[in-house]
């Protein structure tokens, strides 16, 4: 038989016709294009934008609802270093720093005619990849119209974003004040100013090394920054201890002890002021070992012992 096919013991079978498969017209889907914000079509607002794009600080432009219109590459850079999620509102992009109350706050008070229409707050931006941004974030209105035709009864019809960058400024003036009292609890305790730099090593080097551990999500940029500082605050509150215990040579009595543990105690209400609460756990764990003689002798003999400790773990600390 012509056209037929063979199977495998040899009896024929007829050729197999493929199926033709219906005709169904599929009907195309044309792709909506986003939405344009009317406020684009403003010649007032493209002068706006076109000044916006040439400012190094993030800014943004929202319509009434809080709505992007415009983010310039700063305000952009910023959303993808902190891994905010794409969403067309301003308050849903930034609803992992922004809590519902204060969401609420910013609402209310953008609404509001003895407000101004505007709003002012910080805003602290976070990851565990970044260290964090702390920014002052303005909120003030547009107005289509000149100044001198707006009157009383005019609500904005959007809004500009500004956030100002005091990261740097913040952690200045709190590490300025705070430094301040560890160099004077330095004069009281003639032993303290190396065993600060030692302290400071160490447990950068140890934060360093869990930041690449999964086991330890929590130690983020931010932590190794911060235990960097704040672990050498941790005998800060020494400052009120006196200098004839604080420096006393051989092992302190009992009541003695009992005001040199007073310290930690000290220390915590010292850096409880703190924005990072770190500070004031730091001060408080030396104080957690309640046997007065067991650690009037670590304290003392310590001194002695640990810079062989110290040799060693500087050997390893090194490349």
């Amino acid at each position: 038989m012509e056209n037929s096919f063979l199977s495998n013991g040899g009896d024929e079978i007829e050729e197999l016709v493929p199926l033709e498969e219906p005709d169904i017209e599929v009907e195309a889907v044309e792709q909506q294009p986003s939405p344009i914000s009317p406020l684009l079509m403003q010649s007032s607002l493209q002068s706006i934008i076109r000044s916006y794009e040439q400012i190094p600080e993030p800014l943004a432009i929202v319509d009434k609802d809080l709505g992007f219109v415009f983010r310039n590459t700063p305000f952009q850079e910023l959303m993808r270093a902190f891994k905010y999620p794409e969403s067309p509102t301003l308050l849903d992009s930034l609803s992992r720093s922004i809590a519902p109350s204060l969401s609420r706050d910013i609402r209310t008070s953008i609404g509001m005619a003895n407000s101004g229409y505007a709003w002012k707050g910080t805003i602290a931006h976070k990851s565990k990849d970044s260290a964090a941004v702390i920014t002052k974030m303005h909120i003030f209105p547009y107005y289509s119209q000149p100044a001198e035709k707006i009157s009383a009864g005019d609500k904005p019809q959007g809004f500009s974003v500004y956030l100002d960058d005091v990261t740097a400024e913040n952690r200045k003036v709190l590490r300025d004040m705070f430094s301040s009292l560890l160099e004077a609890s330095k004069l009281k305790d003639n032993d303290t100013g190396k065993h600060i730099e030692r302290v400071n090593l160490y447990t950068s080097f140890l934060a360093k090394e869990l930041f690449d551990d999964q086991r330890w999500p929590e130690v983020d940029k931010d932590f190794i920054e911060d235990i960097g500082f704040l672990a050498a605050m941790h005998d800060v509150g020494k400052i009120g201890t006196p200098d004839d215990i604080l420096n006393k040579e051989g092992p302190l009595n009992e009541f003695e002890w009992g005001i040199m543990k007073e310290h930690t105690k000290n220390g915590a209400f010292i850096l409880s002021s703190y924005p990072n609460p770190m500070a004031k756990e730091i001060a408080l764990q030396p104080g957690r070992e309640d046997d007065p003689a067991r650690r009037a002798d670590r304290y003392h003999r310590g001194r002695v012992r640990r810079s062989a400790h110290e040799t060693q773990l500087q050997a390893l600390i090194q490349p």
